[in-house]
């Protein structure tokens, strides 16, 4: 299993960031399962590996979380869905750009989107504004012509209650 995970990884990762450490997800504080979904996860690498604090965690090309917490070797990886995550994002086909939100409960919205950018169902978000991994796909736009902004609601690709092996990029 583990060398079918490297392989995957290695031939669907963005060339630019090659340094990726495989790490195994130890434990997700507060995590019921069939009750709620993980807002972060622990994983078996730290300090010791160079893991450092705000390193991209992500599962095939999919953006999992960011490094919140960095111990001699373990860290803690805040969720994107988590309510306290957020960062810029731009859309795959039509480059429309905003901020990604966590919502908590696995929930995530593209925010603060300009009314003359498209949004699409269906479309790819990819994180920040030239790479190539991405945060989820677009399942529903909400657009009204009174607001400053449109936001889309977006799906993760990942089902985090299942995730047992990422990786970090090493910046």
């Amino acid at each position: 299993g583990d060398n079918k995970a490297l392989r995957d990884q290695f031939q669907t990762a963005d060339p630019k960031s090659q340094n990726l450490l495989p790490a195994d997800v130890v434990g997700a504080p507060g995590f019921m399962p069939g009750f709620s979904v993980p807002e972060s996860l622990i994983l078996n690498r730290g300090e010791n590996d160079g893991v450092k604090l705000g390193d991209a965690v992500v599962y095939q090309n999919n953006l999992v979380g960011r490094v919140t917490q960095v111990l001699a070797n373990s860290s803690n990886v805040t969720l994107v869905t988590n309510s306290s995550s957020q960062f810029i994002a731009q859309t795959s086909e039509t480059k429309a750009r905003g901020v990604v939100k966590g919502e908590g409960g696995g929930e995530l919205i593209l925010d603060n989107v300009v009314l003359s950018d498209n949004l699409k169902t269906g479309d790819f978000v990819l994180s920040g504004i030239s790479s190539d991994i991405i945060v989820g796909k677009i399942t529903a736009v909400s657009k009204n012509p009174s607001d400053l902004f449109q936001k889309a609601e977006v799906k993760s690709l990942v089902d985090f209650n299942k995730l047992t092996k990422v990786f970090v990029v090493n910046q």
